[in-house]
């Protein structure tokens, strides 16, 4: 099944519809290939299109893409081979009928599971995200563990609706610098809280960025807020 398009990819030419593995999850069975569902029939065959899958060792164990259109949409498939457990990436890019790449010049990232472990900690870690620009109290909260797996961040205080949440790894990998990937986002507005939810696939320094849209008597606004951390095995 595919899963529906990640928060925070931002796709002008041709929209994402779905994506599979899903995004965020951790499968108990090793899926048999992972995809893009493009929105926009005809794509495929294109010298930049690609669907990569890292493996927890760091390894590509994903084939050649091949293309199937069904109606004004073109699923985009890589088979998968190997069935270690842990955490992994998904780096693709598909080239849009009007020549750019849907996913960007280093092309778009997702993290997924197969049984992979977390390990609990006893102890959240308070975290502190300050605002791109002044003007703004930091975001403040919690993060169940600084490590790899499926972790959650919960903010309280948050003054308007958490519309995305990036990680962005420092460092290069397949052949891209600082790979980016999204979280699962909600906002309890009555609450003033926020919960994102992911998946950390890699130990290392990471950047964290998270989007608040609040209403003004003008219309709506864009804040971002970023912290930096590492996180360990």
């Amino acid at each position: 099944m595919l899963g529906g398009p990640q928060p925070g990819v931002m796709v002008e030419h041709a929209p994402v519809r779905g994506q599979s593995p899903t995004p965020n999850r951790n499968a108990a069975a090793m899926p048999a290939s992972a995809g893009v569902l493009a929105g926009e029939p005809g794509l495929g065959g294109a010298d930049g299109d690609y669907v990569h899958v890292i493996s927890p060792a760091g390894t590509v164990v994903s084939g050649e893409v091949s293309a199937r259109e069904s109606g004004d949409t073109t699923l985009l498939t890589a088979p998968l081979s190997g069935n270690a457990r842990g955490w992994y990436l998904v780096h693709w890019n598909v080239v849009s009928s009007d020549g750019h790449p849907m996913g960007g010049d280093d092309g778009a990232w997702w993290a997924f599971g197969h049984r992979g472990s977390t390990v609990p900690v006893k102890k959240p870690t308070t975290i502190r995200l300050a605002p791109v620009t002044s003007g703004a109290p930091p975001l403040t909260g919690t993060m169940n563990g600084m490590r790899t797996g499926m972790r959650t961040i919960t903010l309280s205080k948050v003054q308007g609706t958490v519309y995305a949440a990036r990680w962005t790894l420092q460092g290069s990998l397949d052949g891209a610098t600082n790979p980016q990937f999204s979280w699962d986002v909600s906002t309890n507005r009555a609450k003033k809280t926020a919960t994102l939810s992911g998946i950390v696939p890699r130990t290392g320094t990471y950047t964290v960025s998270v989007l608040v849209k609040t209403t003004t008597t003008s219309g709506t606004t864009l804040t971002e807020y970023v912290m930096s951390t590492k996180v360990s095995a």
